[in-house]
């Protein structure tokens, strides 16, 4: 897998322009760029606006193309990413160095917050006015590429207006997201399940692994059960293994090293702290009251 530290790097692997400058990076996308890559690894920020764009056929989101969408991606450093485009899309595209970052945080506390989401789906007003951003940007950033402030104002006008639009659309589209819903706890119930009946327990599964399950970043799916189950996404993993782990301690008399074991504990110990921490008792103690 390729990994890209810098913008001149990636640039001409994914065939747009050179950089005007190595900490800030604003143009358009042009009719040059690759449309097929495999997977590549960016270590700087980079937030796009994707206009009209054609998912391939086999692509979940294949039915939106006859809408044509625009959309607002994000990708953040040591995020993967890979692409395979059937038609290219027209948008733009800002990225930025750790050290901008870094030296500006109070600026990108937002997008760092926002971390790695799905694409942010854009009405034609919304899409009208963040191109307007971009363009202020590439126009200010071609006049001067050392003129930092003035594209870091911009930037933030531009956070601010994707979190308001995510914010929206979080509250507009409850049955979407309830499926979302419904999809995890399907998803965390069926893992404990095809285990048990494998015995081929290895490890507790993590947030990442039911995000991939199910399609959906792991900040996206956390923001989700956060919003419509009042828990996080690690909440409800440790409450299923809590609740699994009471009935064995209450219904079996399989020794606890082994409940550890079945719950993906690999030491039993682990399992025991774990367990107290939730519970204010320990295995034993549950399973003596």
């Amino acid at each position: 897998m390729k990994t890209f530290t810098d913008f001149k790097t990636f640039n001409a692997y994914f065939g747009t322009e050179p950089p005007l400058d190595s900490h800030i990076d604003v143009n358009g996308y042009g009719n040059k760029y690759l449309k097929k890559s495999d997977e590549v690894c960016l270590d700087f920020y980079r937030i796009s606006l994707k206009q009209k764009i054609y998912f391939p056929k086999s692509h979940s989101l294949h039915h939106l193309n006859e809408k044509q969408v625009s959309a607002i991606f994000f990708s953040s450093p040591k995020d993967v990413n890979s692409w395979d485009i059937e038609k290219r899309f027209k948008g733009y595209y800002v990225q930025f160095s750790h050290k901008i970052i870094n030296e500006n945080k109070h600026i990108f506390k937002k997008l760092m917050d926002f971390g790695q989401h799905e694409p942010l789906f854009l009405t034609s007003q919304d899409e009208h006015e963040i191109e307007q951003i971009y363009n202020y940007m590439l126009r200010h950033h071609k006049a001067n590429p050392k003129g930092y402030d003035i594209i870091l104002s911009y930037a933030l006008v531009l956070f601010n207006f994707i979190e308001k639009l995510y914010l929206e659309q979080l509250n507009q589209s409850t049955s979407k997201f309830n499926s979302v819903v419904i999809a995890f706890q399907e998803s965390l119930h069926n893992y404990y399940a095809s285990q048990l009946s494998t015995q081929k327990y290895t490890e507790i599964p993590t947030v990442n692994y039911f995000a991939s399950q199910i399609d959906v970043s792991a900040n996206y799916l956390g923001d989700i059960l956060k919003k419509y189950t009042g828990q996080s996404a690690i909440d409800h993993i440790h409450h299923y293994i809590v609740k699994q782990a009471k009935v064995k301690l209450l219904n079996t008399s399989v020794p606890i090293k082994e409940i550890a074991w079945e719950l993906g504990f690999e030491y039993p110990n682990y399992f025991s702290r774990f367990f107290k921490n939730k519970t204010g008792l320990t295995p034993r103690q549950f399973r003596n009251q």
